[in-house]
């Protein structure tokens, strides 16, 4: 996926008063480390909101739940420190019900991305 900085967007305003002007994205990431990712309708492309995630460590225990936005975007923020890469497990659950778990190979001091169709 591509961003861009600086893009230049036209914003107005009309009414009792009026204003046009043009503002421009400014574009800042942190490295937070963890895992995140997009739920969406495999049929329509859909973001799927208020989608439970569960993030499980490599030895099955849950580390913590959260839940997609508006967007179907979720993150679980997590900083793994290990000395090498494991596997933590992600268990979404749609409003509707609907279940898919997939593993996720973690990094120290990284961010793992992990999307869902349902």
């Amino acid at each position: 996926m591509s961003l861009n900085n600086g893009q230049s967007y036209a914003f107005s305003v009309s009414g009792s008063e009026s204003f046009t002007t043009s503002v421009t994205s400014s574009n800042v990431f942190k490295k937070d480390p963890g895992i995140a990712g997009v739920v969406i309708s495999a049929a329509t492309s859909d973001p799927i909101a208020g989608a439970t995630v569960k993030v499980y460590d490599n030895n099955g225990m849950l580390l913590g739940i959260t839940t997609t936005d508006q967007n179907g975007v979720y993150l679980y923020f997590y900083k793994y420190t290990g000395t090498k890469g494991v596997t933590f497990t992600v268990k979404v659950i749609t409003p509707t019900g609907a279940v898919q778990t997939s593993p996720v190979a973690m990094q120290s001091n990284k961010i793992a991305e992990q999307d869902f169709a349902f």
